[in-house]
């Protein structure tokens, strides 16, 4: 049976651990030049999202947390190997294992393992600055896009109270015509129904020669009280007519905006709990669940009197983002920036927003 002596099976150890070592950082580098890639690709995204792509600019958002949880984990696994080639050359430095041959060729391969060790290493904190860059410059884009959907908004509200003032005009316009229309139509059966009794049976004529009150007469009275009761009748009709569609109207206003922030969902969760859900629906798909949540803003203790009907909310489950918020608002003088506003400041004093 051959056997080696300790110093080959020193050689042989080595040997083996330095072929782990090459493999270790070979894989190692692999990964660290696909986050390389990834981050370019980020990169692409971001100049669609320029170009006002909504998808792009949630995509970027996503991609950037990933990655930067990703670098975080690789930076880890980077001091392992650093330490860990460290450790190796120092053993081989002080006890000289490694004597003749081709085993001096182990020692070179770990010197050139630490030194792409070293490389990753400034890969690694430029993709690090690089992302950060990229992250402020995401955030300032999302703010610009909902300064623009807000001003988009705003004029959107204007336009729609002008159309809705127009309409009340209007609406009073025609009230005022069919009233005429409806006073005239009725004095006219009074003039049919009065002209059918002879002049001197009717209640005027019988006023006017001295008669007595006749059958004739009390019919007429009759009629002209009937035909001032229709007009009156009428009259109450259309003004209740015309209240009850203005409420239509004012309840069918609805207020939205887009958010897209991140959110602790844990903290939101309680705070939906809180209040009075009307609705909740979840709607997923292969990457995402989108939770979509409808409560009574009229018994939320934190909109009394706010002239909120109810709030709409939505948000990304998977990757804890609040996408839109809707409220429904009877009064429409209050501007929609303020009426998302007192949700949003609720939300921001609860601490459900991440900063």
């Amino acid at each position: 049976m051959y056997t080696f002596d300790i110093d080959t099976e020193y050689q042989i150890i080595f040997w083996g651990i330095q072929h782990a070592m090459n493999n270790f950082v070979d894989n190692f580098m692999s990964r660290i030049w696909e986050l390389y890639d990834q981050t370019k690709h980020v990169k692409t995204l971001v100049d669609e999202a320029v170009a006002g792509n909504t998808d792009a600019l949630n995509s970027v958002q996503e991609q950037i947390t990933v990655i930067a949880s990703t670098i975080s984990m690789v930076g880890q696994i980077k001091a392992f190997l650093k330490d860990s080639c460290d450790d190796l050359l120092n053993i081989y430095g002080k006890n000289k294992i490694i004597t003749h041959g081709d085993f001096y060729e182990v020692e070179k391969s770990l010197i050139s393992s630490q030194r792409r060790i070293e490389e990753a290493e400034k890969i690694i904190i430029g993709l690090l600055t690089e992302l950060d860059g990229l992250r402020n410059y995401v955030s300032t884009l999302s703010e610009l896009q909902m300064r623009k959907m807000s001003k988009v908004m705003t004029k959107n509200t204007k336009s729609m109270n002008e159309v809705l003032q127009a309409n009340t005009r209007t609406s009073e316009a025609i009230d005022m015509i069919e009233l005429i229309l409806a006073g005239s139509i009725i004095l006219e059966i009074f003039a049919f129904a009065v002209g059918e009794i002879q002049s001197d049976q009717t209640f005027f004529g019988a006023i006017i020669s001295g008669d007595g009150f006749g059958t004739a007469r009390i019919v007429t009275l009759i009629l002209f009280l009937i035909s001032v009761l229709a007009w009156i009748t009428i009259v109450i009709l259309l003004r209740l007519s015309k209240k009850k569609m203005e409420v239509k109207a004012l309840q069918d206003f609805i207020v939205s905006m887009s958010v897209n922030r991140k959110i602790d969902k844990k903290k939101l969760e309680e705070y939906i709990s809180l209040r009075t859900v009307q609705t909740k629906h979840v709607e997923n798909d292969k990457d995402n669940s989108i939770v979509f949540y409808v409560w009574d803003g009229k018994a939320d203790p934190n909109l009394l009197g706010k002239c909120i009907e109810s709030v709409n909310l939505s948000y990304n489950e998977t990757n804890s983002l609040l996408l839109s918020l809707e409220v429904e608002t009877s009064e429409l003088n209050i501007p929609q920036d303020e009426l998302i506003g007192y949700v949003l400041n609720d939300l921001e004093e609860k601490e459900i927003f991440i900063k």
